[in-house]
């Protein structure tokens, strides 16, 4: 229901035949939603606002593993698969992080639009590994791979180039032609850890366009402007603010097992 409001639950384990595989329109406060299944688009959630919600483990057969469509702010969304926008698609997000999704294209997000979001360590088969299409401002977009089946190996893929027009303030590789782009290491304190918070020096640290902030307080719960302007990415850096979020960050050229199948079973 569009009406619905749920706050501190846990949505898991939910198969659709169509659309909207866990959490469907409504509001979601403080839940995880997990190992949802849809066919078509949006395995853990459609058309929904979710607000410091974990979505993890979710499976679309179409689009938008993690969610499809809704707004996010200061979500975890982690550990999806789809065809097309493995974490999230067409979705609207605010300092989110988008950690270790999977899918054909659009591995962490297809055609969503990001303020403020880290996006890292997601895996395609085709292109866009991090992003594909969209709108990036402040963001991260860092260590997302493309995985080549002749030679079974994995190659940084951060973006789509032909699709993916509208980045500005934002961190990534290959250097990006839109205004306040930077394509430096953005010195995460410990992603092996799974912190994707800012180390002192990092050249994202105020880095930012604060015009663009949508939150007061960033995914760790820190005022979001500390200094001159805002840090790129999810997290605004203070000098004693740590965060544990999963990871997926293999080496550049690493194994990988096997490519992407997705297939959702209606029966």
């Amino acid at each position: 229901s569009d009406n619905c409001l749920m706050t501190n639950c846990i949505v898991r384990n939910n198969v659709a035949n169509g659309y909207r595989g866990g959490a469907d329109w409504g509001t979601f406060d403080q839940c995880l939603i997990a190992d949802n299944q849809s066919d078509d688009s949006g395995g853990g959630a459609y058309d929904a606002v979710l607000t410091d919600c974990r979505i993890a483990g979710n499976t679309s057969g179409y689009r938008g593993g993690g969610a499809s469509w809704g707004t996010l702010t200061r979500c975890v969304v982690s550990d999806n698969t789809a065809s097309e926008g493995g974490g999230t698609s067409s979705g609207l997000l605010y300092d989110c992080t988008i950690l270790g999704n999977r899918a054909r294209m659009g591995g962490g997000a297809h055609y969503s639009y990001l303020v403020n979001v880290t996006v890292a360590g997601n895996t395609v088969d085709l292109y866009g590994g991090g992003v594909l299409g969209g709108t990036q401002i402040n963001c991260i977009v860092w260590s997302n791979w493309v995985y080549n089946a002749v030679e079974e190996q994995l190659f940084t893929d951060n973006y789509d180039a032909e699709t993916t027009l509208n980045m500005t303030y934002s961190c990534t590789t290959p250097a990006h032609g839109g205004a306040g782009n930077i394509a430096v290491d953005p010195l995460f304190v410990n992603a092996a850890g799974g912190d994707y918070s800012l180390a002192a020096g990092s050249p994202c640290l105020n880095a930012g366009n604060s015009d663009a902030v949508e939150s007061a307080i960033d995914l760790a719960g820190n005022a979001r402007i500390q200094d001159a302007a805002v840090d790129m990415g999810a997290y605004e850096r203070t000098e004693d603010a740590t965060v544990s979020t999963p990871t997926f960050n293999p080496a550049d050229g690493a194994t990988f097992e096997s490519s992407l199948s997705v297939a959702v079973s209606s029966a």
